[in-house]
């Protein structure tokens, strides 16, 4: 089987858990687009009014029991001041049940594109990443601190880590994605895309050279790695930013293996073309800083790159009190990229 980085950016089947050709189990080997998620948009609008509904009757119901709480501190027995806690309790519930709603409604209602050629001409970035990691960009902000008996979880924003993503790229343009194949509902966040197994390089080769901006979350798997290979290969750098959601001793493990592809793809180049490419270096992990996104699966560095390919990681941080914590955060992470590429 050739090499995953092969200079001539073809190989077989994909293995492991990488981005847009991440192994599924599914139609292995097949040309046939796999078949779409089947969404309804009527469940979705419903599921949005629902959880709109939920959100504002539970805000409601635990600042009213919150501040009857914080009154009945010298004016009520401990019974009652129990009671008013449950009360904030049961709003705050109620509220998170309306997160989680609304977060359906938006994957019934996500967009999916049916071929590359119906994107048009429309700027857009592309969001690579390796799909087992889903399910870390489809959680909530953690809750954030606030005063003593307050029920924080109203600060929070309801929107997923993907979505934030979304969010702080899009003055850049929209964002597309490859979808898993299989999967019930697309995620919310990115536009999805489903391609057929054997066709999925061809087609993220000819999404790279379109986009605006090619966004590549690193990670494990042989296919996130021909992604890597191939989008610091042809790519200027102004138009690759990578996004670090390892922890230190991963990421130098990760790099280092990157670094390898990278040379053994320039010896492929050199002795089947005869073309010449020095390939670019990581960055080191920025040295940990206080407040720094330390979360288990978030993302922690954003990497960008010179014209001479010089990297330059900027470490991610967590405003103190947000309610869309991750997308202010992003936007500082990736204010380079969208200062030269936002309309």
């Amino acid at each position: 089987m050739p090499r995953a980085a092969g200079g001539s950016g073809k190989r077989d089947q994909p293995e492991g858990g990488g981005g847009a050709g991440a192994d599924t189990g599914a139609g292995g080997g097949s040309s046939r687009t796999p078949a779409p998620p089947v969404q309804s948009k009527a469940r979705g609008r419903a599921l949005a009014t629902a959880a709109t509904t939920l959100q504002l009757v539970g805000g409601l119901i635990a600042v009213w029991f919150f501040l009857a709480w914080r009154w009945s501190a010298s004016h009520s027995s401990l019974l009652e001041r129990e009671l008013d806690l449950l009360g904030t309790g049961a709003g705050s519930l109620f509220f998170i049940w309306g997160q989680t709603l609304g977060r359906r409604a938006r994957q019934h209602l996500n967009e999916i594109i049916p071929t590359a050629e119906s994107i048009g001409d429309d700027p857009f970035v592309l969001y690579l990443r390796p799909f087992e990691d889903d399910s870390s960009r489809d959680r909530f902000d953690p809750t954030p601190r606030g005063a003593p008996g307050f029920p924080s979880d109203l600060l929070t924003s309801g929107l997923t880590g993907e979505e934030q993503l979304v969010a702080a790229l899009k003055p850049v343009g929209r964002v597309i994605a490859l979808g898993v194949p299989g999967q019930k509902l697309p995620q919310a966040g990115a536009r999805r895309m489903y391609l057929a197994h054997d066709a999925w390089q061809d087609t993220v080769l000819a999404l790279m050279e379109r986009a605006r901006l090619v966004v590549l979350v690193l990670g494990a798997g042989r296919s996130l790695m021909w992604e890597l290979v191939q989008s610091v290969r042809m790519l200027p750098p102004e138009r690759l930013v990578l996004i670090v959601p390892m922890e230190r001793a991963a990421y130098d493990a990760f790099a280092e293996t990157a670094v390898r592809e990278f040379r053994e793809t320039a010896e492929q180049m050199l002795r089947e073309s005869g073309r010449s490419w020095t390939p670019p270096t990581l960055p080191a992990y920025p040295p940990h800083e206080t407040g720094a996104v330390s979360e288990e699966g978030a993302f922690k560095v954003v990497v960008h790159f010179e014209a001479d390919w010089t990297p330059r990681p900027i470490l991610l941080k967590r405003p103190l009190v947000s309610g869309d914590q991750l997308k202010r955060s992003l936007k500082r992470g990736l204010r380079p990229a969208l200062e030269r590429w936002q309309d």
